[in-house]
């Protein structure tokens, strides 16, 4: 059992956020609705199915919705979606005093190897350059369509999750990062900073050497800050008062 279900059946509480006293809200869904198909298998709203005999938490993506590199055919989900908004006016209204965050994973890269497949994606990189960038900027589209209707709330910051590290580094080096991942990053946390709110990312991994290029671009808080594969000390003495880090703890 993992250690959030035996909390909640302590606390015979499903909000633990609240009976914790989190000064930290969660509004929207990080990782987005999933739909039971039987057999420890589960379809989020991106159509991609999710296999949880094994992992237990999220899971491992079954099959390839993009086997070609082509987005024809391709229907992309509603952003507006209202299940994503449904709880924020209610939350809001008893949590007044926290910190309030609206939630997006698998927001760019991870959105994109999930549907294309991992491998593909990486070899698209330098296979197919058109169809990555082309990916990338609707999932980019999708995700600022719904940090807009989000703004329409009375939120503190949004929250994009995405991993792009390993532990030894990037999964598709600095290069490939800039070229490819950079520029639509860029435009979803603009969205996020033109209208006055913060922007908190997670990235598991050692990815410290995209931190002046994540504050460049607005960043204003990394999580989760591995110990194990970073100089946590160190860095927060490099980066104090420009970025700050929420976590410390090993994934």
């Amino acid at each position: 059992m993992e250690a959030a279900d035996k909390l909640r059946k302590h606390f015979a509480e499903k909000d633990l956020e609240r009976v914790l006293d989190n000064h930290i809200i969660s509004l929207g869904n990080e990782i987005g609705f999933f739909t039971s198909l039987g057999n420890n298998r589960f379809r989020d709203v991106f159509a991609v199915v999710w296999d949880r005999t094994i992992d237990k938490d999220i899971g491992n993506v079954e099959g390839c919705l993009l086997p070609e590199p082509t987005v024809e055919g391709y229907e992309f989900p509603d952003p507006l979606d209202q299940r994503f908004f449904d709880d924020i006016p209610g939350k809001l209204s008893c949590c007044e005093d926290c910190f309030r965050v609206f939630q997006i994973g698998f927001s760019l890269y991870e959105r994109a190897w999930t549907l294309r497949g991992m491998e593909n994606l990486l070899m698209d990189f330098i296979a197919n350059p058109d169809f990555a960038h082309e990916l990338l900027h609707k999932i980019a589209n999708y995700n600022i369509a719904q940090v807009n209707e989000a703004l329409k709330y009375d939120i503190d910051v949004v929250y994009f999750g995405d991993d792009w590290g390993q532990q030894t580094g990037l999964q598709m080096g600095p290069k490939i990062w800039l070229e490819f991942i950079y520029p639509e990053l860029k435009r979803m946390y603009a969205a996020v900073r033109n209208a006055g709110k913060y922007v908190f990312i997670h990235s598991c991994g050692k990815v410290d050497e995209l931190f002046d290029d994540l504050i460049e671009m607005g960043v204003n808080c990394f999580n989760p800050f591995q110990p194990e594969v970073m100089d946590v000390f160190g860095l927060m003495k490099k980066y104090k008062g420009r970025l700050a880090f929420h976590g410390g703890l090993s994934t």
